[in-house]
């Protein structure tokens, strides 16, 4: 994988120039480290010398030597102290400003992965899509917090060894260039080496992920069908396929590392070997000889450093590869210019509307030519056997999806002109499964928007849907922690806890999906005066096939293989024995519609006149 540099670079620029003030500071950490490291040799070299020379004098003259060279002592200590100070109040900064840019980095995939299409998410599980968020983001954490200066830092330091190198001696300085030379030109050609293999990884990562949500979702159904063996062989499966795509990109990381050390070795007895001749033909001290040693370890250090850094950059690659892929994911669902809904009860429009769902059989669409239009106030009963497109016209109201013909309006206005946040306050939707969140109750009210209304409104909807019973025994109020998926309520009550959520925003257009589809009949009874509630002043829409939920619509809509079979006022079509909402009746249910199957002979049996 080669990922054109400025990526690199751009990735930094806008994830790191907000923390410029801490990286200015970890830079002077930096550079006042490697000034501490060239010197602190130096200091030693100089002791070394002078107690060789001291060694050699008589003892008076010797003694006078002394202060000199507890000097040279202290101050090598010293540097060794200071070094570790910096070094550690470098990795501390370093890792906050990582830590900094790296949460953005998640603040912005997550808005980006939050934007996309229904499609989208249709096609990438929410585990895949964690792995991409947290596994991808978090591999990036070293590269944000030192890549770019401890690079530039190593190799400013190995640059002033050469120089001091140069200033002892013209021939060790030859063997330093020719070392660090040949090191780093093999390090540019080594990088990417081993990045298509940490990619691999990272895939079979998510592909692991993604299989333990989803199969964790369906756990209930899974132990009640005997499928637990199976579901434990694919974990299996994709358990080992990690494996044995991160052992590769282990191996491959460890060869390029390990060819590099043997280069680095060669280069240090290198070094060694010319420090030795010299000094055996007297052309240097036993006090430079060190420096050499000492030098040459210096620059070993850094070397090895750039080994690792280049070695968390092929996994950065991978995953800034990964993390681009992502956010080069356009949605085609945008927003519009924007468009001021009159506000109250919306007029809808729905004109010659057919659609089909992104990458499947576009031969057969979901919904042919479908028009409609409801009136402010006016509440529209959508029926029809599974798969008919009911759910697909409340997706296209949202405009979760758009029509691929036609098109659908507000008060006459197209809603594709309208800005997603502005539609979608205008619409309010009440599904059969109800998402409770792991939160406070007011933020499950509230979804996560604080001050969209006072306490007081919201215990005070709360009492008038009939969640007050409910309410008085949760003991934080609405300071208390839900548990997720509803867990600890009824269906019932799940359903009535959503409905306040929908007269928090007082949107213009309500939408029941099966609402009453979980509901036993006493929980239906008390969430039907609350739906009575819900349709003073609103336009709404009933999916569903309870033929008691559908008595509260003026008007029904018959949908048969995407297209309408009927429609028309409730009262006219419940007593027009031609149609299939009367025969349905006749029925006793909506499963017996000739245009949805044909009724059932228990059903015909079952039935008991018109309701």
């Amino acid at each position: 994988m080669r990922i054109p540099v400025r990526a690199y670079w751009q990735l930094l620029a806008r994830y790191l120039v907000a923390h410029r003030r801490l990286l200015v500071l970890l830079a002077v950490i930096l550079f006042a480290g490697i000034g501490v490291r060239l010197l602190t040799p130096w200091f030693a070299a100089r002791f070394i010398d002078g107690a060789t020379v001291a060694a050699r004098l008589p003892e008076p003259v010797a003694r006078e030597a002394m202060p000199g060279l507890v000097v040279w002592a202290a101050l090598f200590c010293v540097g060794g102290v200071l070094d570790q100070v910096l070094a550690v109040s470098g990795v501390h900064l370093g890792a906050h400003v990582a830590w900094q840019a790296t949460n953005r980095l998640r603040e912005d995939v997550t808005d980006h992965c939050l934007r996309l299409d229904t499609g989208f998410h249709h096609d990438h599980g929410p585990g895949e899509l964690v792995e991409r968020v947290d596994g991808d983001v978090r591999e990036l954490n070293n590269f944000f917090s030192q890549f770019a200066l401890v690079l530039l830092g190593n190799l400013a330091l190995i640059g002033g060894v050469l120089v001091v190198m140069l200033a002892v001696d013209w021939r060790i300085m030859g063997v330093f260039v020719g070392f660090t030379a040949g090191t780093l030109w093999i390090l540019s050609r080594v990088r990417g080496v081993a990045a298509p293999s940490w990619q691999r990884s990272r895939a079979a990562s998510a592909d692991l992920y993604g299989e333990v949500e989803e199969r964790f979702g369906g756990l209930a159904d899974i132990r009640a069908n005997g499928a637990g063996e199976y579901v434990q062989g694919r974990f299996t499966s994709l358990q080992r396929a990690m494996f044995l795509r991160t052992r590769a990109a282990g191996i491959t990381s460890v060869l390029v590392g390990g060819g590099i050390e043997l280069l680095m070795v060669v280069g240090s007895v290198a070094i060694l070997t010319v420090a030795v001749a010299l000094y055996r033909s007297g052309t240097v001290s036993l006090g430079t000889v060190f420096l050499m040693v000492a030098y040459t370890a210096l620059v070993v250090g850094p070397l090895r450093q750039i080994m690792g850094q280049i070695d968390d950059l092929q996994r950065a690659t991978a995953s800034i590869g990964r993390v681009r892929e992502l956010l080069a994911v356009t949605p085609t669902i945008s927003s519009g210019p924007g468009a001021a809904f009159a506000g109250g009860a919306v007029a809808v429009a729905v004109e010659d509307v057919s659609f089909g769902y992104p990458g499947r059989d576009t031969s057969s669409p979901v919904l042919h030519d479908v028009t409609f239009r409801l009136r402010p106030g006016e509440v529209l009963g959508l029926v029809g056997r599974t798969g008919a497109g009911k759910t697909t016209i409340a997706r296209l109201l949202l405009r979760f999806y758009d029509p691929d013909t036609g098109r659908i309006t507000f008060d006459g206005t197209d809603i594709r002109q309208a800005h997603l946040d502005e539609l979608r306050a205008t619409v309010g939707v009440v599904t059969q499964d109800v998402q409770v969140f792991r939160t406070t109750l007011r933020d499950n009210l509230t979804l996560f928007r604080p001050g969209r209304a006072p306490d007081e409104r919201l215990v005070t909807l709360l009492r008038e849907v009939g969640l007050g019973a409910w309410y008085d025994r949760q003991p934080g109020g609405l300071d208390t922690l839900l548990a997720s998926g509803s867990a600890g309520m009824s269906a019932g009550e799940a359903q009535l806890l959503a409905m306040v959520r929908v007269f928090v925003d007082d949107p213009g257009l309500v939408i029941l999906d099966e609402p009453a589809s979980r509901l036993d009949p006493a929980s239906e009874a008390v969430v039907e005066r609350a739906w009575d509630q819900l349709f003073a002043g609103r336009t709404g829409v009933i999916i569903a096939h309870r033929l008691r939920t559908l008595e509260r619509a003026d008007t029904i809509l018959v949908l048969e293989r995407g297209r309408i079979s009927e429609y028309g006022p409730r009262a006219v079509l419940a007593h027009d024995p031609s149609s299939a909402y009367h025969r349905a009746l006749l029925a006793g249910g909506l499963e017996g519609v000739e245009c949805l199957g044909g009724p059932g002979r228990a059903e015909r049996e079952r039935s008991g006149g018109v309701r």
